[in-house]
């Protein structure tokens, strides 16, 4: 019982290190992007539709 419950946890431990990353991979994503794009859509709200 011992040993199904340690691969349990582990595999949890590691599933939610892998979400986390994801995550953190998406906000830097998000974050890099270039600012003259949110500045133009600003400028010309018309020409971002």
């Amino acid at each position: 019982m011992t040993t199904i419950f340690y691969l349990l946890t582990s595999l949890q431990k590691t599933q939610t290190k892998n979400i986390k990353e994801c995550y953190h991979g998406q906000l830097l994503k998000k974050k890099n992007q270039p600012p003259h794009i949110k500045e133009r859509s600003k400028e010309h709200p018309t020409r971002a539709k």
